[in-house]
């Protein structure tokens, strides 16, 4: 499993019912990985179940070697990150701001003080 940072074997996902089933899928380590479908066919789905926004109703989804379930909320993002596409905020967020927010804590939030156009938010 260690070739793999995610695998997914005959997973279920999906919210109050499975909305995909029985896949498999393995993305390598190491690589750039593209989910391309046509709109409403699962894609976010799929990536809300790595980071257990989309509840798993069989099979099972690893992380880097690790099942799912054994990887706590809190360590998740020691592992994986998500930024949705659409965010709406009435701050005014760069990209780097964004992308930082979902990283172990270390985005904009924590960073408001040192940043002099945010000062009046501090």
């Amino acid at each position: 499993m260690g070739d793999y940072v995610v695998r997914f074997v005959n997973a279920r996902i999906g919210y109050e019912e499975p909305i995909i089933r029985d896949i498999a899928l393995n993305i390598p380590t190491s690589s750039l990985t593209t989910i391309l479908g046509p709109n409403g066919s699962g894609k976010t789905t799929l990536l809300r179940a790595i980071i257990k926004y989309a509840r798993l109703f069989g099979g099972y989804v690893y992380i880097d070697g690790k099942s799912i379930s054994e990887v706590s909320i809190r360590d998740l993002p020691r592992y994986v990150s998500y930024s949705p596409a659409e965010i709406y905020s009435q701050m005014a967020l760069t990209v780097l701001d964004v992308v930082m927010s979902s990283r172990n804590g270390s985005g904009w939030v924590s960073r408001m003080k040192r940043l002099p156009h945010l000062s009046t938010w501090a």
